[in-house]
């Protein structure tokens, strides 16, 4: 109970309007999406705050649930990603500082690839273009973590 920090394997689903496209290609000017990265594995490091579950005390709970933080580190840039959201935390002892936790939330990833302004996957290029351009811009999913904390 109280604030941890913990080491997490995330799942992360984008929810915005256009596709992360990570490579595409051209096949008879036609723009043809070879890579993508909606749904993407990442290990995550959070900060989290549990409240005892039940009434116990924090000495005695095994249970407890409270908001998380979590960064992702990058190797081009210092941070690939930011989340926030609610987690519940399971302890084997009273006595144990470790704890299997369960997350939800948001995640924004303020470095996300998508094809440049007019270029549509899967249609030709527009008038005058002639490679495909893209555009890097922040992009919003839903986060799914299951975490250790020490």
């Amino acid at each position: 109970m109280g604030i941890k920090f913990g080491v997490g394997v995330a799942f992360t689903l984008d929810w915005g309007g256009q596709s992360r496209v990570k490579d595409a290609e051209l096949v008879n000017n036609i723009v043809r999406v070879t890579e993508s990265q909606d749904g993407e594995a990442r290990v995550l490091l959070e900060v989290h705050h549990f409240w005892p579950i039940g009434g116990a005390t924090r000495e005695e709970a095994l249970y407890g649930f409270g908001p998380f933080v979590s960064v992702q580190p990058g190797s081009d840039d210092v941070i690939d990603s930011l989340g926030i959201g609610v987690m519940v935390g399971m302890r084997r002892s009273p006595k144990s500082d470790n704890s299997l936790n369960i997350g939800l939330g948001l995640i924004v990833d303020p470095n996300s690839q998508l094809l440049g302004d007019g270029i549509v996957a899967n249609q030709p290029l527009p008038a005058g273009e002639t490679s495909i351009r893209y555009k890097t811009e922040y992009e919003t999913g839903f986060l799914l973590m299951a975490s250790f904390s020490f």
